[in-house]
């Protein structure tokens, strides 16, 4: 009898570590070469997989110059719900709440602590792919907007074999292919090699200077706010430079520039999202990359912006966003050779021209305000 015991014991504990080896197995994605199958990237799982760095670049290029609905059928062609749909349907659901309250209570100064948010609302916002920016209103938890339409509800995208969390202030890699090990992404705040995660600032430049001709320098990155009656619009310049710590030849971070516009009604005391058809943007912009490889002549002289007299209409919503450029990387394994990555206020050496910068925004209610040199 308790040799019958022993074997069934023996039967029972095989069984149970072959289960927990196919459980383990399960969990275990496999290579990037399987998943894509010959094509640049795929959904999988509910992740965009991308084949490698330069294809992750490129698509961005191409995400960040979409409106809205256009991003709509690009996600709906490849199966694909991104953090910035996901987002977009919170807004809605919050302005319909807010407005929903306002019918039922004459209080004009009820708070946003008093209101409270959807449930829904509050999961994003306690999971952390979404927070409440500096104007009080909720925000997609990401280094920069367009980088909404290409990460998953939980702000995940797999680039080769590393998985990416781009948040707001860092920017996490998951370096090694265990989806058990994804959540300590969320709550690392600096790398850690013993479980594969790396981890980088992103830069955000809000003091920035360019060297025009001489000594004479010029502070950018500026914002402005117009507020008439209950309706308000914001207009800022936003510069981000965000390194996931990828192994490729352009290793250096992707800088981004853009104007973004926010609409915002007051209802009750909150200023809250407002879509309207009403936002548009006119302006300059010429920008150049520059580097003195030999300490004299300028051996990079790349054109980022050369839009002179530009006129924008922003699509229906409450955010506009126009991207002058996207990705863009001053690496030093780049064609850029000499350019130093981390020196954000770039020295005679490597630096930003701005050869005209100004922007213009216009949204409801006659609301406008303006930005530039």
């Amino acid at each position: 009898m308790r040799k019958i015991v022993t074997i069934v014991v023996i039967l029972v504990s095989q069984l149970l570590i072959d289960g927990c080896l196919q459980n383990e197995a399960l969990f275990q994605d496999p290579p990037i070469d399987q998943i894509l199958g010959g094509k640049e990237f795929v959904v999988y799982n509910g992740m965009i997989v991308f084949s490698d760095y330069e294809t992750f670049k490129s698509i961005s290029n191409i995400v960040a110059s979409k409106s809205d609905q256009e991003l709509n059928d690009w996600e709906k062609s490849i199966s694909f719900k991104s953090l910035r749909y996901i987002f977009n349907e919170t807004i809605e659901n919050e302005i319909e709440f807010v407005e929903s309250q306002a019918e039922k209570t004459s209080n004009v100064n009820l708070d946003r602590n008093t209101l409270g948010f959807l449930p829904e609302t509050k999961k994003y916002l306690d999971k952390g792919v979404f927070y409440i920016d500096e104007y009080e209103t909720v925000s997609m938890n990401v280094s920069d907007d367009y980088l909404g339409a290409l990460v998953n509800k939980d702000g995940l995208v797999r680039i080769g074999d590393n998985i990416i969390l781009f948040q707001r202030d860092l920017v996490k890699t998951l370096k090694v292919l265990e989806p058990s090990k994804i959540q300590l992404l969320y709550a690392a705040k600096q790398t850690d090699v013993s479980n594969g995660i790396s981890v980088s600032e992103v830069k955000r430049i809000v003091n920035f200077e360019s060297r025009i001709s001489g000594n004479n320098k010029t502070q950018i990155i500026g914002s402005c706010v117009s507020t008439v009656d209950n309706y308000r619009l914001y207009v800022y310049e936003e510069w981000t430079a965000v390194y996931p710590d990828i192994v490729t030849c352009t290793s250096g971070p992707l800088n981004t520039y853009k104007i973004k516009l926010r609409s915002l009604k007051k209802t009750l005391g909150i200023w809250n999202n407002y879509n309207t058809g009403f936002m548009r943007l006119n302006g300059s912009l010429k920008a150049r990359h520059v580097a003195y490889c030999d300490g004299q002549t300028p051996t990079t002289n790349h054109v980022l912006s050369d839009q002179l007299n530009y006129s924008y209409t922003c699509p229906y919503g409450n955010t506009c966003y126009k991207y002058f450029f996207v990705a863009y990387d001053m690496g030093t394994c780049s064609v850029f050779v000499c350019g130093d990555p981390y020196n954000l206020s770039f020295s005679f050496w490597h630096n930003i021209v701005f050869d005209a910068r100004s922007h213009t925004g216009f949204g409801y209610n006659n609301t406008s305000c303006y930005v530039g040199n």
